[in-house]
């Protein structure tokens, strides 16, 4: 749990929102409306339960295709270890269906693939805006679909350990 002060009043805010099955299709359909990069983005949060700071930078050679995984480097994990990230059929899927540019190394990007994309905060207006046209759903944070997934994977049975390796510390 944190604080914000603003105008001298001091709110609670935790940090503990997970959305509902329905909220997350909806998150979903949205994503999907928006489309590449940020779209695309937003769905391979959800299928994996990474932070938004180890997917956005992901590059190509980061992806092992023959072993199904991401290999996520060190200096991007919060833990500042390497992690190998499986991918899920449909993960490999969506990751089938992004664009790849020549020169460019980066998966999720606005630049042809030249630097990985940025305006993290203005992408999730716009996201919002989207979902508004379909459903309502209660305010959220990109961060809360990590939560989602964990808390999922726990609702579904998966040990603590398996479910604490898939979603890295």
């Amino acid at each position: 749990m944190f604080f914000i002060r603003s105008a001298g009043i001091v709110f609670n805010k935790i940090r503990d929102r997970v959305l509902t099955d329905v909220e997350l299709r909806v998150v979903w359909r949205a994503a999907g409306a928006m489309g590449y990069p940020f779209g695309s983005l937003v769905r391979a949060l959800i299928l994996t339960g990474q932070r938004l700071s180890e997917l956005a930078d992901a590059q190509w050679s980061e992806i092992d295709e023959g072993l199904g995984c991401l290999t996520i480097p060190a200096e991007r994990m919060k833990n500042k270890h390497a992690h190998a990230v499986p991918l899920t059929a449909k993960m490999q899927e969506l990751l089938a269906e992004l664009p790849r540019f020549e020169g460019g190394s980066f998966v999720f990007s606005s630049t042809w693939g030249r630097k990985p994309t940025v305006g993290h905060s203005s992408f999730k207006i716009r996201l919002d805006r989207i979902i508004a046209t379909i459903a309502p759903v209660d305010p959220w944070q990109l961060h809360d679909l990590r939560r989602t997934v964990r808390t999922g994977l726990a609702r579904a049975g998966v040990p603590v350990f398996d479910a604490e390796l898939t979603s890295s510390a």
